[in-house]
């Protein structure tokens, strides 16, 4: 044990014999394929190949796909000044209207709420 160096000492020169080790990946018949993807799927898998059209990815996520006209994009305005970051934690409760109320007032960011509540505090 004492000339043991717990393999951090000289290492020994050769190379590592991978001749039983199979290349590429393993061969799977069509049939047997098949019949996992049957079984993963009984089981709640989805298949995580990625798919051919968005209708495929719409149906293999079983979600209606809205029509043309009523998909919305949103454009993004870049502004030339300075951005800063800020973590806010409270309490779940005061988050959560924090967040409704964003959304029920309309505004397109935190930020932009916080700038109109600001405001309204000067203007008193």
């Amino acid at each position: 044990m004492p000339n043991d160096s717990f393999g951090f000492g000289a290492k020994k020169k050769g190379t590592l014999d991978l001749t039983g080790i199979p290349k590429g990946p393993p061969e799977v018949s069509p049939e047997r394929e098949a019949a996992a993807i049957q079984r993963g799927e009984e089981l709640g898998y989805v298949r995580r190949e990625a798919p051919v059209s968005v209708g495929e990815a719409v149906s293999a996520l079983q979600i209606p796909a809205p029509a043309p006209s009523q998909r919305v994009t949103r454009q993004r305005v870049k502004r030339n000044e300075n951005v800063r970051t800020v973590f806010i934690r409270g309490p779940e409760q005061v988050i959560d209207e924090f967040i409704a109320y964003v959304n029920e007032k309309g505004y397109g960011s935190y930020w932009e709420a916080l700038r109109h509540l600001m405001d309204l505090d000067k203007a008193k």
